[in-house]
């Protein structure tokens, strides 16, 4: 048995567009959570197809699919299987958004955390602000990494006063707050995503699944024996703000426990409460959140 219990969250919340993605496809699970170009305002945001879709989105369903297509070979490890998602990603970009691949400011892409149940192995790997966390059967915790936090630190500050300044211009109207805010944010976002997007050496660096092949230099790999593992969360960064935890240990501590106390449903639920709390202060109401939990059958239970 690859598992015990599988539960799923997945909710748009108030985003425009639908650009977080999951794949359930045994042994492979995974979550994404789309990056679409830089846009405001006064620079809309481009959309592709039929379906009008985002470039987040787009991506997002490329890199599902691709990665469903090949879960089935036996043959192919998780690296392996992301990186033939990166080059249908890098497809992608050249034929149809018809971009360059060295341009990492404005190229589209996905944070992704992705596990692959292999008999008597769970490989995992992640990049970007999407989300590992594991319980270990001696009871510890671990949680990968938010590669994108000293990346968004100044750029949420910067964005919160243009926000602020704004309400006051717009007569309180958040929405037209939030418009102006992020026509003045935008060259700044530009800079950032330049200077960081699969670029080990910056401090602000991060991985980002955008076609680049230097995300192989970025993302977070790791193999751990199935046997030592009770819970497995998989999700994006809707689901939880990092920012408001002085630690991963802090963070990790509150997962576990309103986990235990309601699931991924609990998680999502106190998330909305927050928002609700803060929306003056955010970029979007409600945000757009996946999660997979996995329960392992080696356990009796997740605490």
């Amino acid at each position: 048995m690859l598992y015990k219990k599988l539960e799923l969250v997945s909710e748009i919340g108030t985003a425009e567009d639908q650009e977080d993605g999951l794949v359930i496809s045994p042994p492979i699970f995974a979550v994404f959570d789309g990056v679409s170009t830089p846009y405001s305002k006064a620079s809309p945001k481009k959309r592709y197809g039929e379906k009008q879709l985002s470039s987040g989105a787009l991506l997002v369903k490329t890199a599902s699919e691709s990665l469903q297509h090949y879960s089935s070979d036996a043959n192919a490890d998780l690296k392996k299987l992301l990186m033939i998602t990166n080059q249908s990603i890098a497809k992608l970009q050249l034929t149809e958004m018809r971009m360059s691949l060295k341009d990492s400011a404005n190229l589209a892409g996905a944070t992704f955390a992705a596990a692959r149940l292999s008999g008597e192995t769970v490989e995992i790997m992640q990049a970007g602000d999407s989300y590992a966390f594991w319980v270990n059967a001696d009871g510890t915790t671990s949680l990968t990494k938010d590669q994108v936090l000293n990346h968004d630190q100044r750029g949420d500050n910067l964005f919160r006063q243009f926000q602020e300044k704004s309400l006051k211009e717009n007569g309180g109207d958040l929405s037209a707050a939030r418009a102006a805010a992020w026509d003045k944010y935008l060259p700044v976002l530009i800079k950032q995503r330049k200077k960081n997007i699969n670029n080990p050496k910056s401090p602000g660096g991060f991985g980002l699944l955008n076609g680049q092949p230097d995300l192989e230099k970025s993302w977070f790999y790791t193999q751990l024996p199935k046997s030592s593992l009770k819970l497995l969360l998989l999700f994006t960064d809707g689901l939880i703000d990092r920012k408001k935890f002085e630690s991963d240990e802090s963070m990790k501590k509150y997962l576990l426990e309103t986990y235990r106390n309601g699931g991924l449903q609990n998680i999502l639920f106190a998330k909305r409460k927050w928002e609700r709390e803060n929306e003056k202060k955010t970029y979007i109401t409600h945000t757009e959140a996946t999660a997979i939990a996995i329960e392992f059958s080696n356990s009796k239970t997740a605490s």
